[in-house]
């Protein structure tokens, strides 16, 4: 069975096509400067190996070991308080 998806500018693939245990979505927050992120973790594709480090304050978040592919996307900005203190 092959499946066409239409496509074109603004056009966004239904998150529903990636649920059923090919997705994880979870949030992440720098324990250095409190930002918030969104992690997104496909089980179905393979990633590279390396480390992702907070943009804000480099803090590792996470290492990669290469066997699934993850992204984080900044969702909550970092407060001055928890950057004045690191």
């Amino acid at each position: 069975m092959t499946m066409v998806l239409p496509s074109g500018p603004g056009y966004k693939i239904p998150p529903v096509l990636f649920w059923g245990g090919l997705m994880k979505k979870d949030d992440v927050t720098c324990p250095r400067c409190g930002a918030g992120f969104r992690r997104l973790e496909l089980t179905s594709g393979s990633g590279s190996k390396g480390e992702y480090r907070c943009p804000v304050c480099e803090t590792t978040l996470e290492q990669f070991g290469g066997d699934k592919l993850v992204a984080y996307r900044l969702t909550i900005q970092p407060s001055i308080r928890g950057l004045k203190a690191g």
